[in-house]
């Protein structure tokens, strides 16, 4: 199996303000327009199929996936079209978050979380700086434990 590994510019800006990360940080995070940032996956599916590439993982530049929730699902409801338009196709995505970011969606959208888990995020990075407290990080390893069973 051929994969393609790359980075996805999906969204920048960041509304926290950890001190440990070098970003731009306290800025409205700001999405690409979704009909572009799909038609480049429609364009990379195509291209990774004449190639005979049969799957795409994708970090997403998100500096937390999880501070708009509402549209990262939009973005993963459209991957899971995509993925159901291209059998045989696969296409798993991966970021970074917050533990406190992670869950406050988890438990304000928890159907969602599922969703956006079911359409290929198979990986939450989770810094140490990220959770208020050990707690915190407790909490959102074992939601996500629970997640995968």
């Amino acid at each position: 199996m051929i994969i393609a590994i790359f980075s996805f510019h999906e969204a920048k800006g960041c509304n926290q303000g950890c001190t440990f990360c070098a970003a731009d940080k306290q800025q409205r995070e700001q999405y690409r327009n979704i009909d572009i940032a799909i038609k480049d996956l429609e364009y990379l599916i195509k291209r990774a199929k004449r190639l005979g590439v049969n799957k795409l993982s994708m970090y997403l530049s998100n500096l937390d996936l999880f501070q708009s929730p509402e549209m990262l699902y939009n973005f993963s409801q459209e991957i899971k079209r995509l993925k159901e338009e291209n059998p045989g196709f696969e296409i798993e995505t991966r970021g970074l978050s917050r533990v406190t970011s992670f869950l406050s969606a988890a438990k304000k959208h928890e159907q969602w979380v599922q969703s956006i888990k079911d359409s290929g995020l198979s990986t939450v990075g989770f810094g140490h700086y990220g959770a208020d407290t050990a707690e915190s990080l407790g909490a959102a390893y074992k939601f996500t434990v629970d997640m995968i069973d």
